[in-house]
C-alpha cells in the first residue's frame, strides 16, 4: 500500500471519529474532506509525530491507527493555512501586468513563508518550546534565517547565488514598502537606455523565479527528510 493510500486509509476513519459519523463511506466521497484529511495526516509525518516505519506493515498500521484515534479523542486539531502558492500566483499576476514593485512584495513574502515553514517543522521535530521557536521566527530577518539560523538548526547551506538574489529582492521590497525607493527618471532616458533597463528588469525577474524554484526544492528536501 502506498504512503498516500495509507494516509487516506487513516483519514476517512479519523474524520469519522472526530465528527462522530457512522457511515465513513459518505465522508470518503467528499473530496474536500479527503484532501483535508490527507494533509492533516501527512503533517503528522512531516512534523515528526509519526515515522515511515510505522507504515511498514499491516500490524504496525493497525497499531498506528489505534494510537492516532486515542490521541484525537484527547486533543483538538490546529490548522495552519499554507499561503505560499497563492502568494506566487498574486506575484505572477502583478509581474504579468508589469507591476514589478508589487510583484516583488509578494515574491519576498513567499520566501518569508517558505523559510518560516522549514524552521517551524525542524524546531517541532527537535522539540523546541513554542516560546523559543516564536522568538527565532520573529526576531530574525529573512537574511538571518537563510544563513546562521540554518546553521543553528544543522540544515544545508542555502545556495549563495540565490541568497544574494533574495537579499536584493528584500532590499527592493523594503524600499518600495517604506517609500524609500529612488524617483523614476524614465522620462529622461533614451529608447536604447529604456530597452537596456527593461532587459535588466527581465533578467532580475528570471533570477527571482529561479530562486523561487530553488526555495521550493530546498523546502521539500527538509520537509520530506531528504536533506
Amino acid at each position: 500500500m502506498s504512503m498516500y493510500n495509507i494516509f487516506y486509509f487513516y483519514a476517512v476513519r479519523i474524520i469519522n471519529v472526530k465528527k462522530k459519523q457512522k457511515n465513513y463511506e459518505n465522508i470518503a466521497d467528499n473530496e474536500l474532506a479527503k484532501q483535508f484529511a490527507n494533509e492533516a495526516i501527512e503533517s503528522l509525518y512531516i512534523y515528526g509525530h509519526i515515522s515511515k516505519d510505522e507504515f511498514s506493515s499491516p500490524e504496525k498500521t493497525r497499531k498506528l491507527l489505534k494510537k492516532m484515534i486515542t490521541s484525537l479523542k484527547k486533543e483538538d486539531f490546529h490548522m495552519i493555512v499554507d499561503h505560499k502558492e497563492s502568494l506566487l500566483e498574486i506575484a505572477d499576476q502583478f509581474k504579468k501586468n508589469d507591476n514589478i514593485n508589487f510583484a516583488k512584495v509578494f515574491y519576498a513574502m513567499f520566501f518569508e513563508h517558505a523559510i518560516n515553514s522549514v524552521i517551524d517543522i525542524i524546531t517541532c521535530r527537535e522539540k523546541w518550546t513554542e516560546n523559543l521557536k516564536l522568538k527565532l521566527l520573529k526576531k530574525n530577518s529573512l537574511e538571518e534565517k537563510l544563513t546562521w539560523v540554518l546553521e543553528l538548526l544543522h540544515l544545508p547551506q542555502f545556495n549563495e547565488k540565490y541568497l544574494n538574489i533574495v537579499k536584493n529582492l528584500v532590499a527592493d521590497r523594503n524600499a518600495f514598502v517604506h517609500y524609500k525607493y529612488k524617483p523614476d527618471l524614465d522620462i529622461h532616458l533614451t529608447v536604447d537606455q529604456l530597452n537596456k533597463k527593461e532587459e535588466k528588469t527581465q533578467k532580475e525577474l528570471n533570477g527571482i523565479l529561479k530562486a523561487v524554484n530553488y526555495m521550493k526544492k530546498y523546502e521539500s528536501r527538509i520537509t520530506y527528510y531528504e536533506k
